[in-house]
């Protein structure tokens, strides 16, 4: 009888051999891949919105220095920038017309708009 424990015990230490070392590399594979699992379940940015929706969408008043219409069409110096940034990301740039200056601050940041273009100075209670 304990010739036959002992027969076991060697099979138990064989089959563990035979599957310790495929099980460790398993496991190890497991491990460092898991940051990467992970990152993939956060939450999106607000630049990943904007891209997959495919426009960025800017609050702003008709005016000389923000944007108007021209002979070419739309111009003026923030609506070029606000251009050129949405022409970077490869999405549409829409502009919500908003010539309420307070009401424009509420909504920046809201679905209307994430930037406000308005011509704006920095002052202290802006900061």
């Amino acid at each position: 009888m304990m010739s036959n424990n002992h027969n076991n015990k060697v099979r138990t230490d064989t089959t563990a051999k035979k599957w310790g070392r495929p099980l460790y590399s398993i496991g190890v594979f497991v491990l460092c891949l898991s940051p990467f699992m992970l990152s993939g379940s956060s939450i999106p940015s607000l630049l990943d919105r904007i891209i997959t929706d495919g426009y960025l969408p800017i609050l702003s008043s008709n005016g000389p220095i923000t944007y108007f219409e021209g002979p070419f069409g739309y111009t003026g110096f923030e609506y070029d920038l606000a251009e050129a940034f949405a022409n970077y990301l490869g999405v549409e740039l829409i502009i919500q017309d908003q010539s309420n200056l307070g009401k424009m601050l509420q909504e920046v940041g809201g679905p209307a708009g994430q930037f406000a273009a308005y011509g704006l100075s920095l002052t202290e209670e802006r900061e």
